[in-house]
């Protein structure tokens, strides 16, 4: 991982820290082992809630991830009991961390997942919400196009 990278991963745990989380950093976490393992992992038993974050830091306007990436972070969540986080800090922007779920991300042509910074504001939480373990509602999370309830 690049040093922004690693440095970005050590403000992030101190930001949770002071939020209330207990958190960990699983330095070099996909290349030191074949096992699936996220960037970070924390929990805060104030609000019942463990977290498996994936950290992705971009001074552009968009940051991808491959399919593995998020298919790892899910299976290792869903093994642990957390529930799988995607974090995105634009560099420069001045929006601070956003935690995005990541059944929310969009695919690319080649089923990849894209995180662009209109999303990362529009559909992307602060510290505040999953400190709180309230993720923001929103209206087509719960109605599809025509206005029906989603399943």
């Amino acid at each position: 991982m690049s040093k922004p990278g690693i440095n970005a991963e050590r403000e992030l745990v101190h930001l949770l820290w002071d939020n209330g989380f207990a958190v960990m950093r699983a330095p070099v976490s996909g290349g030191a082992t074949k096992m699936p393992r996220p960037d970070l992992i924390a929990g805060k038993s104030l609000i019942g809630k463990i977290y498996a974050i994936e950290l992705k830091v971009t001074k552009a306007n968009r940051v991808y991830l491959e399919q593995k990436e998020v298919d790892d972070l899910i299976f290792f969540a869903k093994r642990f009991g957390a529930e799988p986080l995607i974090c995105v800090k634009f560099k420069g922007k001045r929006l601070g961390y956003l935690f995005i779920k990541p059944e929310l991300l969009r695919r690319t042509k080649n089923g990849n997942y894209v995180v662009d910074l209109d999303f990362a504001i529009s559909r992307g939480d602060d510290i505040t919400a999953i400190s709180e373990g309230i993720f923001q509602q929103r209206f087509d999370d719960y109605y599809n196009n025509d206005g029906n309830e989603a399943k």
